[in-house]
């Protein structure tokens, strides 16, 4: 099977049963290594983002996941009822500034950039939609 869906609860715990079900599709996608690392990387950023930052209790909040794989790209949906926020707006780091005087943060969002090959958001019906897409070869 080349899809998955995931509801997330808001609470850090969960990223470990969501790096569980991410190797599970992996492995049942037959992907290499340097793309499940990505895939992962980019899945856990996204999921700490949103239970750190979008203002959500367990009680409140939801996150919910799909991951399918078509004619070689793994298209990747979060949807999540949190603050509205656009993390496609969010400036890369400069590095040029010495690390210990940049501002704390924006490199989880710098490496999504580099990671997935495709990123947009949308907010529709109270909801931020984060969609990523990653070409497997």
């Amino acid at each position: 099977m080349n899809r998955i869906e995931l509801d997330i609860t808001i609470d850090h715990a969960e990223i470990e049963r969501l790096k569980q079900v991410i190797t599970t599709f992996a492995d049942r996608m037959g992907l290499k290594s340097d793309t499940r690392f990505e895939l992962t990387m980019a899945l856990e950023e996204a999921v700490v983002n949103i239970i750190e930052h979008g203002e959500l209790t367990p009680a409140t909040g939801h996150i919910h996941l799909v991951v399918h794989c078509r004619e070689g790209i793994i298209h990747i949906e979060l949807r999540d009822n949190g603050r509205r926020f656009n993390p496609l707006q969010e400036r890369s780091p400069d590095f040029e500034i010495p690390f210990d005087e940049r501002e704390v943060g924006g490199l989880g969002i710098f490496y999504l950039r580099q990671m997935m090959d495709n990123l947009a958001y949308r907010y529709a019906d109270g909801e931020n939609i984060l969609t990523m897409q990653k070409r497997i070869s």
